[in-house]
């Protein structure tokens, strides 16, 4: 066996019993010089490597005890400054039924796992605490530094409740629900909806998209749940922008809103595949339009003037390349001066409210003048008539025959104009009220 020598400081070659009795070293490293070291088996080795790291396992966790331990302190001595600790029942004493009703149907809000990047370990779980400030109570995280971090709820005395993600003292992903049982589920910020979320009312109708303060405003979409539906832009709440309406039956109008109605340029499309392509104000068709009739009466057109949704203005209807009617309309129905083809008959008259009162037909280039739907009311002298609608009874005007000729209806080349209300010459031009002549 070889000789053991010391290997203390100073003392390098000396043999290991002088240097304890003469120097009386107490760090003494020894050293087999010439023999090989002893070599302990791999499983004790691998035992003693699994109790070294046991011991700083549980080193660890009594660390990070004492250090949550101390976090709690920091934030109770923040709490105390602000608010006071209170019972889970206080808190639920603050939350209106309704509230309480949509909850009971919902999952405990967590968001998603992407969510959790934004926080770190050194969150703390604390009881609620009713802040000194508005009397709302919160439930939940908190970070070091005594503000609200992670998983938490608020009650607010406004009969708010708010839940979800919180990150320096904000809530900024997570839910809204308020008295009247509606509740929002999306982004947050300064407790209000903005950004991108959902909205879920009492009635049943949800509102997909985008929000500001609050508001739907933005891009999104609003389902109700008798079968309609609305798609497009909105602002403060209302159809505002471009978008579509949906109608259970098959209905759609596409084109621009204006606070929830129809207004400006919008195509409506009919459950039987008509289609009326215009202007728009107040729901209604307001200007010029022209309305497509579905492939049961394919090829009839409507182009002209609407006023509150029904024809009124001048306008023509298509039937067919060889039989329309083109002039003015009122209240849906042909009114006024018009020319009227049907095929094989040209009549150029006047109609009042559907009927045609006056006309001149054109058969086979042959003219003859008519007044078939002209009720006379009483002669006042030989060349005076007093002239009634016979749809309404309305009173449109007199019919003048010029002294020595004779009334004759089946002719009436004689008429010379209307000089009341309505007024037209021989050639069937209107004449102005103001032109008239009165004898």
């Amino acid at each position: 066996m070889g000789q053991i020598l010391s290997i203390c400081p100073g003392h390098e070659g000396t043999s290991n019993e002088e240097v304890k009795t003469e120097f009386n070293c107490d760090l003494i490293q020894n050293i087999i010089v010439s023999s090989p070291p002893t070599i302990k088996p791999s499983e004790e080795l691998e035992d003693e490597n699994k109790r070294a790291q046991l011991i700083q396992k549980n080193w660890k966790k009594k660390t990070e005890k004492s250090k949550v331990i101390d976090r709690i302190k920091i934030i109770d001595e923040n709490l105390e400054k602000i608010g006071k600790y209170v019972s889970i029942d206080t808190m639920k004493s603050k939350i209106p039924p309704a509230i309480q009703a949509v909850e009971s149907k919902l999952f405990e809000y967590r968001g998603s796992p992407d969510d959790l990047r934004y926080f770190d370990s050194k969150l703390t779980f604390r009881s609620p605490i009713q802040f000194n400030l508005d009397n709302s109570i919160y439930h939940g995280q908190w970070n070091t530094d005594g503000l609200r971090e992670g998983y938490g709820i608020l009650v607010t005395d406004e009969n708010v409740k708010y839940e979800g993600l919180w990150i320096e003292g904000k809530l900024f992903k997570g839910r809204i629900f308020r008295w009247d049982g509606s509740y929002y589920e999306g982004e947050i910020n300064e407790l209000r909806a903005n950004g991108e979320g959902a909205i879920n009312l009492p009635n049943g109708s949800v509102y997909k998209g985008t929000f500001i303060d609050d508001q739907q405003t933005g891009n999104g979409s609003r389902t109700f749940v008798d079968g309609y539906k609305y798609e497009g832009a909105f602002e403060n709440d209302n159809y505002h922008g471009l978008g579509s309406f949906f109608w259970p039956d098959g209905s759609v109008y596409e084109g621009q809103f204006e606070n929830s109605s129809f207004k400006g340029k919008g195509v409506f499309i009919t459950p039987f595949g008509d289609v009326f392509e215009g202007i728009w104000n107040n729901n209604l068709a307001n200007g010029p339009g022209k309305y497509y009739f579905s492939q049961k009466n394919a090829g009839i057109v409507y182009e002209g003037d609407y006023k509150n949704g029904k024809k009124e203005g001048k306008g023509i209807l298509t039937i067919s390349k060889e039989k329309y009617y083109e002039g003015e309309w009122i209240n849906g129905l042909p009114h006024g001066q018009a020319v009227f083809n049907n095929g094989s008959t040209v009549i150029k008259g006047v109609w009042r409210h559907g009927s045609l009162v006056f006309s001149e037909t054109v058969v086979n280039n042959k003219q003859d003048s008519l007044v078939p739907n002209v009720k006379e009311n009483f002669k006042d002298n030989a060349s005076l008539f007093h002239l009634k609608d016979q749809v309404d009874n309305e009173f449109i005007g007199e019919l003048k025959i010029p002294k020595g000729k004779n009334y004759r209806p089946s002719k009436g080349q004689d008429i010379l104009q209307y000089v009341s209300r309505l007024s037209i010459d021989s050639n069937l031009n209107y004449i102005s009220t103001a032109n008239s002549q009165k004898n």
